[in-house]
């Protein structure tokens, strides 16, 4: 998406903007229609004869019947061009909507399991970390998919796998520590989930950007995609399986008809994706996009004639068969380009741009969740936390609890390694 700056001055400063503008593909049916026109008005040439018959009966006596017809054509772009714009702000409508779904239910989760914890930062806490890394999975997949990407599983190279771990530090924790093997068996998935991430956009052709989206999954979890019809609803299977279990170990603290509310979110969140997925596999009906494109260029090839029969002069004829030839295909042109909002041009909707800045507020959730004062623990009258601690907030984490957070981030290392131990 093209972010600009509005103006004042009449738009003129939109005129020095040259990405994403139509006029690169608007010069063929610009030169056809200038040199149609240049043709039928040149009095060198004597094409005007083309618009005589050997009685003098003249091709467009009048031009009523041409105007009708470019009324109706008119109309049938316009409306066109509105089915485009409806469905542009209909994807971006639904892309919020199922961040923010999601995100509400991420945040509540959380919420209702740490009821009783009085830590100003998440990174201890393997659960929430795990569900958290969960959701941006979610996100990560719902984004693939609408990106018209596919998610497979290509096994990398063996020389890009010896690569990618001799290349990969081994992090040293505090000075004298020798690393840990969760800490080592963590970069080694990290290192292995990067591999897989190239690899897949070679075989895949992927783009640039969806590297870094295939790189959020490690080869278990490709492993258990694969074959999969649908890998967000597998998704979203996993989430309720973490917090269903979860709640009945003991954690998730909330009433259960509270914590119903996790599930009502998570399903508005697939509401709004399935809604964005209706566009991406439903398109504009092909009769009414194969019809306009039939008076198009049957338009493109006689608008020229037409003007250049009426109009007389040379210089006039050419200027305005070029005016209404282009007007006419941008027309077309933005229809096209934004009947799906989901692609990579440069009028598309920022998928990726979105992504991040729901991944972020899920980083900032767990960095700093809430504040010491925000925990009440009477039922009236001052708050002890809030006189005690005063309106404190989380610092940064340390290298030691960033390790922790990718420890809990990854699957593998939730499945094969023990919790890291207090430091």
């Amino acid at each position: 998406m093209i972010d600009y700056i509005r103006t004042e001055w009449y738009g003129l400063s939109y005129l020095l903007h040259m990405k994403g503008v139509l006029f690169p593909r608007l010069l063929p049916v610009m030169i056809l229609g200038g040199v149609l026109a240049g043709l039928v008005a040149s009095e060198e040439v004597d094409v005007m004869d083309w618009c005589e018959d050997d009685d003098g009966n003249r091709l467009f006596e009048h031009p009523y019947a041409f105007q009708l017809f470019g009324l109706v054509f008119g109309y049938m772009s316009v409306a066109r061009l509105n089915i485009s714009i409806n469905r542009y702000f209909e994807g971006v409508t639904n892309i919020k909507v199922m961040h923010s779904k999601w995100g509400d239910a991420a945040l509540q989760i959380v919420v209702f399991d740490r009821l009783t914890d009085d830590n100003m930062s998440l990174y201890d806490e393997p659960f929430c970390m795990h569900i958290m890394h969960q959701f941006k999975q979610l996100s990560a997949l719902a984004t693939i998919f609408l990106h018209g990407e596919a998610m497979k599983r290509p096994t990398p190279p063996a020389e890009m796998r010896q690569k990618s771990h001799s290349k990969m530090p081994i992090p040293l924790g505090e000075v004298g520590r020798r690393p840990s093997t969760l800490d080592h068996a963590v970069h080694v998935v990290k290192a292995e989930s990067k591999a897989l991430a190239h690899g897949m956009a070679e075989a895949l052709h992927t783009h640039e950007d969806m590297v870094e989206l295939h790189a959020q999954f490690n080869a278990a979890e490709l492993e258990y995609f694969d074959g999969v019809h649908s890998l967000v609803e597998a998704q979203i299977s996993r989430i309720l399986r973490s917090i269903t279990t979860r709640h009945q170990a003991g954690g998730v603290k909330a009433p259960p008809p509270i914590v119903s509310r996790v599930f009502q979110e998570l399903s508005n969140g697939v509401l709004a994706y399935n809604n964005a997925c209706k566009m991406k596999e439903v398109p504009v009906p092909f009769a009414l996009v194969h019809f306009g494109a039939v008076l198009l260029a049957f338009f493109n090839f006689t608008a020229p004639v037409v003007i250049a029969c009426f109009t007389g002069n040379l210089a006039m004829s050419i200027v305005s068969a070029i005016i209404v030839v282009s007007g006419f295909s941008a027309l077309w042109l933005v229809a096209n380009e934004l009947e799906d909002p989901f692609g990579y041009d440069a009028n598309d909707m920022p998928m990726i741009r979105y992504h991040n800045e729901f991944c972020e507020f899920l980083d900032n959730t767990t960095r700093r969740p809430w504040m010491a004062k925000d925990r009440w623990t009477v039922k009236a009258g001052a708050n002890p936390a809030a006189s005690a601690d005063g309106p404190m907030s989380s610092p940064e984490p340390s290298p030691v609890v960033a390790r922790r957070n990718d420890a809990a981030s990854s699957s593998a290392a939730f499945s094969s390694a023990p919790p890291p131990a207090k430091v």
